[in-house]
């Protein structure tokens, strides 16, 4: 894990004051990470989609500017990258985790 050191006094001294999300209209939903992961993993990933429960909000984007104001971190990786970072460094989702 590469996360900027300073991020966790930060983030632990007022987790509602810093916080990182904003109901935005970019970024990536859930089913382009999903789609990015099939792609890494060339099959597909089996997911279930449900409906949004009562209070979810309609999104939640992570907004690296603030983390870049508040912390002085910039992101170094697109979304293709962690996910293939991710899916090399993890078991296979597909195998079980049983005994």
């Amino acid at each position: 894990m590469s996360g900027h050191p300073s991020s966790k006094p930060a983030i632990s001294a007022s987790p509602v004051e810093y916080g990182f999300w904003k109901t935005l209209p970019a970024g990536y939903t859930v089913m382009e990470v999903l789609a990015q992961v099939a792609g890494t993993l060339r099959r597909p990933v089996a997911h279930i989609v449900g409906a949004r429960r009562p209070g979810d909000p309609v999104a939640l984007v992570a907004d690296v500017n603030r983390a870049a104001t508040l912390l002085g971190w910039q992101p170094r990786f697109g979304l293709a990258e962690m996910v293939s970072s991710a899916c090399a460094a993890g078991p296979d989702p597909d195998q079980s985790q049983e005994g």
